[in-house]
Order: C-alpha cells, then structure tokens, then sequence
C-alpha cells in the first residue's frame, strides 16, 4: 500500500496512487475482453478476470477457509474500496462540471442574442408590418426556430387574424385557441379569387374559401372584426341570422344585397363600407362610420338620401370619413334633406374632381356643430388649360356659421397621380418673363375657416392667404409643397401685424418646400418661428395615408 504522502486530491477527495493502478487492471480486462469479440461482461466474469490478472484480488470471489486465505480476502475488499472511492471521487468531479455547465448560458448571437420581449416586437411586425394584408403567417414564423416557437406561443395577439387567402380551414381551431380569448379577426376576402372562373384551380379556391367559412362560422362567439367581398357567390354562407356579440369592426366591400344587416351587433363600433350604402341603423355603440364609393354609374339623389337618413339614424358617430371617387348628382332634387350629427369631432373628406360632381352640396347637407379637426384631400383630373377653381376645393369645408369649434384643417390638393406629370411640364413651369406661375394659386379666405388656429397644407400649387382679416392661426405646417413659395410667409407676416396677433402665434414647420429657403431671411419674416424638418412626418397626409392608418383590417386597436 502507498503512504499518504503518495497521493493527490480529485474532488475534493485524496487518492493514493496505487488506487490509479488497481483501477488501471480493471479496465485493461474490460479493454482485453472487448477486443476477444465479446458483447458484454458480467459483474462476476469481470472480477474473475481482475483476481487472474492481480494478486491483490485473490480470493474476491470464494469464501475464506484458513487465516491465510483470510488476509488474502481482506486485502482484496480494501483494493476494491479503493476503487469504489475512486469512482466516487470521478463521480462528484463530473456532477460539479455539469453543475458548472447548466449554469452557463451559452453564448447566443444575432437574432438570438436579442431579449424575448423584442423578438416577439419583431415577429409582431413581420406579421402585420406596414400592409394592408399579411403575407407571412405565425404559423410561419414560429417554425424559424424553437426560440421563435417559444416566443410566439407566448404572443396570443399574432394569433387573431384568420384570412381565407392564407390560412386553411384546418387552421381555423388551432388559431383559435391560441389566441387565447383574445378574439379572432376575420377577412374573408381575396382578391384573387373569381368564383365564376372554370378553370380548375379557381375552383379549388373558392372549395377552400367556403370550407374556411364554415370552419370560422363555429367560432363567430370569438368575432372581433369582419371582413367580407358581397360579389362571390362563396359568401352565400354568411346569408343567415347571426349573432355577433364581440363584434367591435366590420368592413364591407360590393355587398349588394346587404348581407350584414341581418347580423346582431350588439357592441359594433366601426364599418368600413365599399361601394356599399347601408338602409338602416346598425347598433347605437357606434362611434367610426367610413364609406368609399367609385360606382361606375355614379351617385343619385336616391343615395345621398339614403345616406343621410342612416346619418340621421345614427346620431351616435363621432369619426366620420367619406371617399367620393365617382360623380355625385343631386340636381334633380329642389332640396337636399338636411341632417344634424351633434357627436362628430373629426371629419375626413376625400373627393376626386370636385367641379364635375354635386358632392358639396351632400357634404353640406351634412352638419357638424361639434366638430373639431377636418381631413379634406382633393384630387384634380383636369386635361384642359384652365386652372381649378378655389371653390371646387374651398365649397367642400363646413359652412362657418354652423360650424363655430373647427380649429385644425389638414388640406391636400393635388392631381391625380396619372395626370401629375402631364400638369408638371404643362403648366406648372415658370416663365422666363415675370417667373410666376401659370394660374395654378389656391387662395383661402379667413371667412371659410373664420375660427381656424392650426392648417397643414400639402399641395402641388401655390397657396396664398387673402388680405382680408386673418383667422387667429398659432401654427402653420408645410409639407412636401413644392410650388408654394415665401410669398405665403410674406401674407402670413402682414395679417399677423395687421391684426396684432403675433404673441398668439406659435410656429411655421417646413419639410421638403423646395421654393421656401431655409435661411434667417425666410424665418424673420415670421418672427423667428419657422422649423425645418429633414424627415416626414409621422402621420400622413390624405384619405391614402388615412386609409391605410386607420382602415386596415389588420390594424385593429
């Protein structure tokens, strides 16, 4: 046996070294029996072949029958403590390195690296992003990796939106119930699909997209907003008596037959129509009321009146937006009726070509006492050389009178977009004579706003301030005003003097007006208060900016 003195510590555990050599014995038998060809080793052939190959291990086996033999076996038990407290010493070794490793986290880099709460920021956008229609889906997404499964698992909220044209009916459950009772969003349209179409594979789609209807049709309990397409044959499904009682949104887009009144709404808060124009009230919870219409064969008087009298039926709206993109002809009837919304604050009004339509009269037929702030974006298709008049765009605000608490006016007047070039090298070039421009100046009168303390103006004209008594404006907003130049500052300069109105005015913000220099001499004509911006900001301008803001299904609140 060694002395101690031959020894060195494993674990915390002194081992002397003869211990190393006994070990070594046991496992050449085991290295020899393996190389014999044999599978495997018992405990009693391996410690025959040990007490063959050292003395040490004599008489392991047998039971003593002499004092001799009784040496020889205790001398084999201690070789074996030995041993036992070498493993023992190898076993508590390994525990405190695998202890030492799981505490350890590993190193993780890129995406990975990143902390839970912004991979799922990150999986959220990727879903919603800045679209309309999502095209990529969670399911997709939790498949990138077990991080991102752990993480989207974990996110109820990208679990919501079902759409026929990217998800399948055997989708339908799994989304719901991972949604987690957060209700399911519904858009059951698609774009690309013509039900009518005999070829094969549109057939097939329109299968999918009514068995992805039926699917959802069992979860209308979980319905927090409803999108549907009223011309394919498909929705056919949706033709019957349902209640919705989590029904916050509804959109509908070509329904002629009016399929969504049927439904009960108890909580409904905003629709979205397209070419639609609802007969009757919806729910009295309703709040947001929007309507586009490009009907081919224009508006009549038999549809402004129905939609005034769903106005008049429905007090309750608060955000009122209205896209005219066809005619509106109201010149058969004496009088347009005339309805009263005491509740509406926010006004948004997208009219293309105002001069060849009737809609300020509709639009004056609609009064606002209450409002507050006004959206008004008009679009300009004129291929003769006559400029537009100020009042096709100026008709369409609110009569002053009626209409005391308007302060915020948001104005965008422009070309449609297919005829912006033609206009640009037409008419919109200075001449070499006097360098003004040919006739394209929007002129607004303090008495059409008489009450206006903020304007945001982005407009591909000039735009003037007439000289008459200013209204008590504190801050003007310029954006992306290519042809208005420093002669506004100049208008702006004297009405503020004349009228002593300088300590109420605030600022002039200026982002890409490319005529308007950006010097001290530009801004001491407003006293100082003039801001450039270098980037956009952050709300857009227009019914476009406004629809995709505030109208995408995905983007519910």
């Amino acid at each position: 046996m060694g002395a101690m003195d031959d020894a060195f510590v494993l674990a915390g555990m002194p081992v002397e070294l003869d211990t190393l050599e006994l070990f070594e014995v046991v496992v050449n038998v085991v290295n020899d029996w393996r190389r014999e060809g044999h599978q495997r080793i018992r405990g009693r052939e391996l410690w025959a072949e040990v007490s063959r190959k050292d003395l040490r291990f004599l008489r392991l086996l047998t039971p003593p029958t002499n004092i001799s033999e009784a040496e020889q076996t205790a001398n084999a038990v201690t070789s074996v403590k030995k041993i036992v407290s070498f493993a023992s010493a190898i076993g508590e070794s390994l525990q405190e390195t695998l202890s030492y490793l799981t505490s350890v986290k590993v190193q993780e880099w890129g995406l990975l690296a990143l902390p839970d709460e912004l991979i799922g920021t990150i999986i959220e956008l990727a879903v919603y992003g800045d679209r309309i229609e999502i095209d990529l889906s969670s399911l997709q997404l939790s498949h990138v990796c077990r991080r991102f499964r752990d993480v989207a698992l974990r996110l109820p909220v990208i679990w919501t939106d079902l759409s026929c044209r990217w998800h399948g009916h055997a989708l339908v459950g799994l989304y719901a119930e991972r949604s987690n009772g957060l209700g399911l969003n519904i858009c059951a349209s698609d774009d690309s699909l013509d039900p009518k179409s005999p070829h094969p594979h549109d057939r097939y789609k329109a299968d999918a997209c009514a068995r992805f209807f039926q699917a959802t049709v069992a979860y209308r309990d979980e319905w927090r907003s409803l999108f549907y397409l009223g011309n394919h044959s498909i929705h056919l499904l949706l033709r019957k008596d349902l209640r919705l009682p989590r029904l916050e949104q509804l959109r509908v887009c070509s329904d002629y037959i009016h399929i969504f009144e049927r439904y009960e709404m108890p909580i409904i808060k905003s629709v979205h129509f397209f070419d639609v124009i609802p007969q009757r009230p919806l729910a009295s919870s309703l709040t947001s009321f929007s309507i586009m219409l490009n009907k081919p064969t224009g508006m009549n008087m038999d549809d402004c009146t129905s939609l005034l009298k769903f106005f008049e039926a429905t007090p309750s709206i608060v955000d009122l937006q209205m896209r005219f993109c066809c005619r509106v002809q109201t010149e058969d009837a004496p009088v347009v009726p005339v309805v009263t919304l005491q509740n509406v604050q926010t006004f948004k009004l997208d009219v293309e070509n105002p001069g060849r339509s009737d809609v300020h009269q509709l639009v004056r037929a609609i009064q606002m006492p209450n409002l507050s702030a006004m959206d008004l974006y008009v679009a300009f298709e004129e291929r003769n050389q006559t400029p537009p008049r100020n009042s096709e765009a100026f008709d369409l605000l609110p009569d002053p009178s009626l209409h005391t608490n308007l302060r915020h006016l948001r104005l965008t007047a422009t070309f449609i977009s297919e005829f912006w070039k033609y206009h640009e090298a037409r008419y919109l070039q200075e001449t070499s004579s006097d360098g003004k421009l040919h006739g394209f100046i929007l002129t607004l009168d303090a008495s059409q706003v008489p009450f206006l303390t903020t304007l945001t103006l982005r407009t591909h004209f000039d735009f003037r301030l007439t000289e008459t008594q200013l209204f008590p404006l504190r801050r003007l907003e310029l954006e992306k005003c290519g042809r208005v130049t420093r002669a506004l500052l100049k208008d702006l300069r004297k009405c503020l003097e004349r009228d002593n109105k300088w300590e109420a005015f605030e600022e002039v913000v200026v982002y890409d007006c490319k005529r308007i220099p950006k010097n001290n001499k530009s801004s001491k004509l407003v006293g100082g208060n003039m801001r450039v911006l270098l980037k956009a900001p952050g709300k857009p301008m227009g019914f476009e900016g406004l629809y995709r803001e505030n109208l995408s299904f995905w983007k519910m609140p």
